[in-house]
């Protein structure tokens, strides 16, 4: 587990959705949103469910698994929470 200074502030991004499946425009509006709002790190928060789609075209593992190596291999500053959010 990560240690974290408790003092010190970190500007936190938190970008949802379901990334059905996760693309480089994902990656896009996160490196914009990291850079403009001066933010240390953006958290990508993956939904089960879009309210407005009838089904997924992945399951919640795969778009997991899918973003997990998008963002591992492009961008470090990317980090998705161990259990995705429901």
């Amino acid at each position: 587990m990560a240690k974290y200074d408790l003092k010190k502030k970190v500007r936190l991004g938190i970008l949802g959705g379901t990334f059905d499946p996760a693309h480089k425009g994902h990656l896009k509006i996160s490196k914009v949103a990291k850079k403009l709002f001066k933010l240390d790190k953006i958290v990508w928060a993956i939904t089960e469910k879009n309210p407005f789609k009838s089904k997924s075209f992945y399951s919640l593992k795969k778009r997991v698994q899918i973003a997990k190596s998008l963002t591992t291999v492009s961008y470090t500053h990317l980090t998705l929470p161990t259990t995705p959010y429901v």
